[in-house]
């Protein structure tokens, strides 16, 4: 509903018809020239024209100009409901009014716009109205509402005070919980009925949501204060690594619209590695994608991270641990494990690793030269000094050495 600040003003449009036969009748001023030549015309008769007006529609712009600066002199601004009038008050003088503030933290990206909204349309309340401010989300160790949620109410003044130390908490707002002691409330004092009920929601659907508002409702007139429905917040739930990349899922609140996103794989420059889009259908709480990098390069993925448009968030990275990252791993076989394959015992040993990280077969040189992270040495001893120097040095410099000791090692052991 639109509102204005100084109604009067509006009585300076009864003088656009004054306005408009004046833009009519009275001609622009002449203009002046001396012209020395015009001396030989002295004394002779010449036609007098007719004075140059103005076109209409100059004329219609400038009184439409004129009416929009008569509605700005108005002050109007559009009310959303929350603003108290004098009529809402109770039957004592005094207005009452019950804020609710959805604390969780799905609220933490927008709770500066929120609570900065609130603190301004508290600037506007008279200063005798009695406020109570009550969180849905409870802080550690504590209950979202204690005892009577009525019980202290404060001033306009003390109460943006308080909301200024009020802080989004690490829980999921309990809006079910909250509606049973508004009811509960409501029992006790059933002829009281607040003047304003005004709800900062966080924009999500969750457990309660119904049950909170009917009991809100019940209370007094109910205004819903709050920013325009966010897509997320988003979060990595799960992150499989295969042969074909890393296969993702992607979860969000339940209730959300249709949207589409971009995740990431990127190293530990920030350069990005691999990417693809995601697309979530209306209501759908998950998504999966699998990231492709490349062969020679996808050991150096450090982390995943989600491209939601017009949203920042330190939940939209999830660094890869140990586990999750791309490992080479070199399996030393024996001299002749190249002739009868599916005798071999590094054969097998590549295809149960070969989800584990880039597999490499073969030499000692060439395993060294691909720089592993784990070498394993299949059923077989280590003859040679050079690759026992070789081993040595790579166990030094922290690499890590698996031995599997069978039938050919037990036969002609070495000294490694």
């Amino acid at each position: 509903m639109v509102s204005l600040a100084h109604p009067l003003a509006l009585l300076l449009l009864a003088l656009l018809p004054v306005l408009w036969w004046l833009l009519r009748h009275l001609p622009p001023a002449p203009r002046r020239l001396f012209y020395p030549a015009a001396a030989i015309l002295h004394g002779e008769e010449v036609a007098v024209r007719q004075t140059q007006r103005p076109p209409r529609w100059l004329i219609m712009l400038r009184l439409l100009l004129a009416g929009l600066l008569i509605l700005a002199a108005a002050g109007p601004h559009w009310r959303t409901g929350a603003e108290l009038q004098p009529a809402d008050a109770a039957a004592g003088g005094r207005l009452r009014v019950l804020v609710v503030i959805d604390n969780g933290f799905p609220a933490a990206e927008t709770w500066n716009r929120r609570i900065t909204a609130l603190e301004r349309l508290m600037g506007e309340w008279p200063a005798d109205t009695r406020v109570n401010l009550i969180t849905t989300a409870p802080a550690p160790g504590r209950p979202p509402v204690g005892g009577d949620p009525l019980a202290h109410p404060l001033t306009p003044s003390t109460a943006r005070h308080l909301l200024a130390e009020l802080r989004p908490q690490p829980f999921l707002p309990q809006r079910e919980r909250l509606a049973e002691r508004l009811r509960a409330w409501r029992e006790k004092n059933r002829p009281l009925r607040l003047a304003r009920v005004i709800w900062v929601t966080d924009g999500f659907v969750w457990p309660g949501t119904e049950a909170l508002a009917g009991a809100l409702t019940a209370l007094g007139p109910l205004t819903t204060l709050g920013v325009s429905q966010p897509l997320g917040p988003f979060a990595v739930r799960t992150l499989h690594r295969s042969q074909k990349g890393y296969a993702i899922t992607v979860v969000r609140p339940p209730g959300q619209p249709e949207a589409r996103i971009g995740a990431e794989l990127v190293r530990q420059d920030g350069l990005v590695m691999a990417s693809a889009g995601l697309a979530f259908a209306a209501g759908a709480e998950k998504a999966r994608i699998v990231l492709k990098p490349g062969a020679f390069t996808r050991r150096q993925a450090v982390a995943v991270r989600l491209r939601v448009p017009g949203e920042a968030s330190a939940a939209h990275v999830y660094h890869l641990d140990r586990a999750a990252q791309w490992h080479r791993i070199g399996i030393l076989a024996g001299p002749g494990d190249s002739a009868r394959p599916f005798a071999s015992p590094a054969y097998y040993l590549a295809r149960a690793l070969q989800d584990a990280g880039a597999v490499i077969t073969g030499p000692l040189e060439q395993i060294m030269a691909a720089g592993p992270d784990v070498v394993i040495v299949a059923d077989r001893p280590v003859l040679e000094d050079e690759e026992q120097n070789a081993l040595r040095r790579f166990v030094s410099a922290g690499g890590t050495l698996l031995r599997f000791a069978g039938p050919r090692y037990e036969n002609r052991h070495d000294a490694l």
